[in-house]
């Protein structure tokens, strides 16, 4: 078997491994799996494009492969991503496991200065990897696609230290291509916006609270309930800064005073609309 390169590791990949057709990446992330899939297999599934494509991938590699996709539950995560990781394992007839991690107890998350990401990760996929070793799993799996790895992700280093493999990277799928695989299965969740960790709604420094991300989770839960796709609610102290998109700016305008009202019952003291639009990733 070739090296393995887990994390920060995985780039740069050959520019041949990068720029094949989206099939020939598709057959060789099939390729990649297969050498795991003898054991059984722990996925860190959220319920996301990128993990729900991977464990489709992985359901077609045999009928006989002992799949273990499991939620971690957390503050940071959107409580709707739970509901859909259920809906979606339960369309595979998988049973999902669900973990709880208080990254509250943890203060070198709470303080949420540049290395959160990293001992967030580190906490994340500990427990993961935990479970796997009780459940007889050598192999633990992760959704991180091959774009991640070219943006701010301290996590990457975790993965690395702890030996998960990010077999979409490693098989250069970018975000792009896994929505258009996933639409070739129909998977709604390909079709679904992202929904990152809340704690990227804060600014670095800014002390993390229970209370703060619960808000923070309430307001964009409201501007989707207005029909927005993109939504981040960024926060500044009381203000709310929301980032849509940008084709979505005038409908926003129109909706003002709706908008504002519902914000603000929330506990924020002002509310602005980000010209600049959504902009995955603004606060890092």
């Amino acid at each position: 078997m070739e090296e393995l390169r887990y994390g920060a590791d995985i780039a740069p990949l050959k520019e041949s491994e990068v720029t094949l057709p989206l099939k020939d990446k598709e057959e060789r992330l099939q390729e990649l799996l297969r050498k795991f899939t003898s054991d059984p297999v722990v996925l860190a599934f959220s319920g996301g494009a990128d993990s729900s494509l991977l464990l489709k991938e992985l359901t077609l590699i045999s009928p006989e492969v002992r799949l273990l996709p499991v939620f971690i539950d957390s503050f940071l995560n959107p409580r709707s991503s739970l509901e859909s990781a259920q809906s979606f394992c339960k369309s595979l007839n998988l049973e999902l496991t669900v973990l709880s991690v208080n990254e509250l107890n943890h203060p070198l998350i709470l303080n949420n200065d540049k290395s959160r990401c990293y001992h967030c990760k580190s906490l994340l996929f500990k427990t993961l990897k935990e479970y796997a070793k009780a459940q007889g799993a050598a192999t633990v799996m992760d959704g991180t696609n091959y774009d991640d790895l070219f943006v701010y992700r301290p996590g990457l280093q975790a993965l690395r230290e702890l030996k998960i493999l990010s077999p979409l990277a490693l098989s250069a799928l970018t975000k792009e291509e896994i929505r258009a695989l996933g639409k070739e299965y129909q998977l709604k969740a390909t079709a679904a916006p992202s929904s990152p960790c809340l704690a990227t709604r804060f600014p670095y420094g800014t002390p993390l609270t229970r209370g703060d991300l619960e808000r923070v989770a309430m307001a964009e839960s409201c501007l989707k309930k207005f029909g927005f796709y993109n939504v981040r609610v960024r926060v500044h102290g009381s203000l709310a800064r929301l980032e849509l998109d940008a084709g979505a700016l005038i409908r926003a305008l129109a909706l003002k005073e709706a908008i504002v009202k519902r914000i603000r019952e929330l506990g924020f003291k002002y509310v602005t609309l980000d010209l600049e639009g959504f902009r995955s990733g603004s606060m890092d």
